[in-house]
């Protein structure tokens, strides 16, 4: 509850707990007296009436529309992190998405890394968010998802599995306070 107050901006149509059952709210003061259950609880802002009618927590798009319906069933029928990376080869897009499966969470974030993804972990707890703060605001260091994968994450193992590579890269994995840091001093240099 305390993640998503942090991004109830992006919330215009409530929110998704996802539970045993799936349960939507319109305010979070909904959730004050329902009790959560499951090991795997995974909440999401709704940002329009469809995500709320179809269930659709895809975010961003794949270029195609037949072919986001088809990641979609795959996505809840299936769940299989390596069929999913093997669908995600054969299409372009910009997204991200979280799933629940079994005791964790199944998630990617596109090749180009355009989409922001967030992951944090603690004993006991994992998170995934695409805005760092609201990992923050739960007491976990918000790390940068690398592009490109497909990954299954519980509270034991992280395992991933290709989508594509965009080829070999210097990507560094610093935190948001870093790389400010970084480009405001190559910005001081240029003056």
């Amino acid at each position: 509850k305390k993640a998503l107050d942090e991004m109830k901006h992006r919330a215009w149509h409530g929110y998704l707990i996802e539970d045993n059952e799936p349960i939507i709210v319109k305010n979070l003061k909904d959730l004050d007296n329902k009790k959560l259950y499951g090991n795997v609880v995974s909440g999401y802002c709704l940002q329009n009436v469809f995500q709320e009618e179809k269930l659709s927590l895809i975010h961003g798009k794949l270029y195609h529309d037949k072919k986001q319906n088809d990641l979609s069933k795959i996505l809840y029928t299936d769940k299989d992190p390596a069929k999913i990376a093997e669908f995600l080869r054969k299409t372009d897009g910009e997204y991200v998405f979280t799933i629940k499966k079994d005791d964790g969470l199944v998630f990617a974030r596109d090749p180009l890394g355009i989409k922001p993804l967030f992951i944090g972990r603690r004993e006991g707890l994992i998170g995934l968010s695409s805005e760092s703060r609201s990992l923050r605001a739960v007491g976990l260091n918000p790390i940068s998802v690398l592009p490109g994968f497909v990954y299954y994450v519980d509270l034991f193992n992280l395992d991933k599995f290709i989508i594509k590579s965009i080829g070999k890269s210097d990507y560094l994995n610093v935190d948001l306070n870093e790389s400010a840091k970084t480009i405001l001093n190559i910005l001081k240099k240029t003056l």
